[in-house]
């Protein structure tokens, strides 16, 4: 079970180093690489402890939610839409696996907003496209 998280998180994070490798930003050292090595091992350690059938059984609510976020919009009903993203997102933050989730990760998102610092002008672009129906 352990291995089988190590190779999923070290599967997800592979081309995130890759691009981190490629970025514009110029390449990650030496120590960053490492850093980032030990980053991801004590996220798999971190993850043995997520329920894996509980995330499982939340990525599914998550289907189920798009696929009524994409019915309200397709009714026109964009206020209703909000509404519930606005629930949805309530429910998730309150969520506890998600919360472990969110713990095992924290050192690895901090370690690649510094190798990758985010691009404002992205951010900008994100969010003059427009309401959650667009």
């Amino acid at each position: 079970m352990m291995l089988r998280i190590t190779a999923m998180v070290f599967s997800l994070l592979l081309p995130l180093l890759a691009a981190a490798q490629n970025s514009p930003y110029g390449q990650p050292s030496q120590a960053d690489m490492q850093n980032m090595m030990q980053q991801m091992q004590q996220m798999g350690v971190c993850m043995a402890d997520v329920d894996q059938a509980r995330l499982e059984e939340l990525a599914r609510e998550a289907q189920a939610f798009t696929d009524e976020l994409k019915a309200l919009c397709a009714a026109g009903d964009e206020s209703a839409a909000v509404s519930r993203a606005l629930e949805f997102s309530r429910e998730m933050r309150a969520e506890p696996e998600l919360q472990k989730l969110q713990e095992c990760t924290r050192g690895m998102a901090q370690m690649m907003a510094q190798v990758m610092p985010v691009n404002p002008a992205a951010i900008e672009s994100q969010a003059e496209r427009g309401g959650i129906c667009d």
